[in-house]
Parts: structure tokens; C-alpha cells; sequence
């Protein structure tokens, strides 16, 4: 009988021995949850931007400043603005064409951190009137037909398309693809993607000995407004 219980009063003790102990509640003062809140979700082109927030629980977390981050700052970046209350905003901007993911994470050292992916997309754009000059009031992808001017004649047997030539409007001279970039040329159109930046570009069509057939520019600006004239 003795040697009974003391094989039942060992099994208790290795019983006791394994219990886990509970899961650590919140820490007093520190941030327990993030949540990101605004993040978009369809249709964010290159060259549009948002305001993000970062939610904090719980509410009178000692210090509630986060740190935002984006992991492919080629396709989205994000920058902090300020905090109220219990969120701090950020504003975030589509750079160019993939995913990113944004991170907020906690300043008061608590590892507690908020993840979430965005996709940019390269909103593209066809002028169906032919012209010399096009207007491109926002970054995307483009598209117009190799003919002269205004008129519906093709330029000639286009061999290759190129940039030559950005420009600010000022001294200061941009890197090249800077404004435009990405000409291409194929079934009688010119494609070429236009970035954020403000300023004016030439594209011009050359045949197979280099020669310029024609060339069309492009005028990076906010949309003009229009205005009737009166004699």
C-alpha cells in the first residue's frame, strides 16, 4: 500500500512539474495591439497618395508613437505626420508598379507591430486624338499613335523610340527617366510611362539610320485650365 501511494505521490509531482504556466497578460503602460486603418485596398495608381493610421490599444498606453516602415520603397513609401489621442497618421505614396508591405511598429519597446500589403498598379492611358503635344497630369502608362501632328499619316518606318530630351523648366538638369521612361513602340503606337514628376519631355521616333522620322512632346503638369478667349 505504501509503495502504492508513493508511485501516485511521484505521478502528482510530474504532473505539477508539466503544467504550463498561464499566457502573460498586457504589460501596465505598454501597447498590447496595432491596428493599421485606412490602408487602400483597389485602384492605387502610381502617383496617388493616402493617409494611414496606426490604432493603438490600449488606450492610456504610456507611449503611443509607432514607427512606420514600408519594405519596397521602389512601389509604395510611407512617412510619418503626426499623433492624436491614441493613433498616429502617416501618409503613404505609390511609387511604382508591385507590392509592399507597410509595418507600423510600437516606440515604447513591446515588439507589438501591424502589418498589412499593398499593390500598386500602372494606370494606362490612350489618347485617341493624335497631336504634337500631349498633357500627362498624373504618373501611369501612356499611349498614343505614330502619326504626324494632328493628321491621321503615319511617320514612316519607325526602327526605334527614345527620350531625347527632360527638362524642369529651370537650371537644374533631371536624371535621365526622371519624367519619362519605358518608350517603346509597336502596331503603330508609342507606350511610355510617365512618373510623378512635373516638367516637359521630347520622344521622337527614328528610322534604321538613326534619323529623327518625328517627334511629339510631352508636357508633364497639373491639369490645365480652360479658358475661353473673347475678341
Amino acid at each position: 500500500m505504501k509503495r502504492i501511494l508513493f508511485i501516485l505521490t511521484l505521478a502528482l509531482v510530474a504532473l505539477a512539474g508539466c503544467k504550463k504556466d498561464p499566457a502573460p497578460g498586457p504589460i501596465a503602460g505598454k501597447v498590447s495591439q496595432i491596428k493599421l486603418v485606412g490602408m487602400p485596398t483597389t485602384d492605387f495608381n502610381v502617383g496617388r497618395s493616402v493617409t494611414i493610421s496606426a490604432v493603438i490599444t490600449p488606450d492610456d498606453a504610456t507611449d503611443k508613437s509607432v514607427t512606420f516602415t514600408s519594405s519596397n520603397p521602389e512601389v509604395a513609401t510611407v512617412e510619418y505626420t503626426k499623433s492624436e489621442y491614441n493613433y498616429s497618421l502617416a501618409l503613404l505614396k505609390a511609387v511604382g508598379p508591385g507590392k509592399a508591405t507597410i509595418t507600423a511598429t510600437a516606440n515604447d519597446g513591446s515588439g507589438v507591430k501591424a502589418e498589412a500589403e499593398v499593390t500598386v498598379i500602372l494606370k494606362r492611358t490612350t489618347f485617341t486624338s493624335p497631336a504634337n503635344c500631349y498633357i500627362v497630369t498624373a504618373a501611369g502608362e501612356y499611349t498614343f499613335k505614330a502619326v504626324k501632328g494632328n493628321s491621321s499619316e503615319s511617320v514612316g518606318n519607325i526602327a526605334s523610340v527614345e527620350v531625347l530630351w527632360e527638362s524642369f523648366g529651370t537650371h537644374n538638369t533631371p536624371k535621365v527617366g526622371e519624367l519619362v521612361k519605358n518608350v517603346s513602340y509597336s502596331n503603330g503606337e508609342i507606350t511610355f510611362t510617365a512618373t510623378h514628376t512635373k516638367g516637359n519631355a521630347v520622344i521622337a521616333a527614328k528610322d534604321a539610320l538613326g534619323e529623327i522620322l518625328w517627334s511629339w512632346h510631352i508636357w508633364l503638369t497639373d491639369q490645365p485650365q480652360e479658358q475661353e478667349y473673347k475678341h
